[in-house]
């Protein structure tokens, strides 16, 4: 299997995007964690463990590193 790429790309446009602009810079700053997670996993978009096994909510908080109730 090839080795995950050390980088990802992003369209520009999404600085002007409706959506992401109705998130509080927080929940961007989350979301593109998340997005970074789904990366390193490299399955397609899948946020799952190696055994092919999606991750558990508190799994995704701890690897994008959201450790307060609040921020959950």
């Amino acid at each position: 299997m090839a080795q995950p790429k050390p980088w990802l790309k992003m369209w520009r446009e999404w600085i002007h995007d409706p959506k992401m602009l109705g998130l509080s810079l927080a929940e961007q700053g989350a979301w593109w964690r998340v997005v970074t997670l789904a990366q390193e996993c490299d399955a397609d978009g899948q946020l799952i463990k190696g055994s092919r096994v999606p991750l558990t909510l508190d799994e995704i908080a701890t690897c994008v590193h959201i450790s307060t109730a609040k921020d959950r």
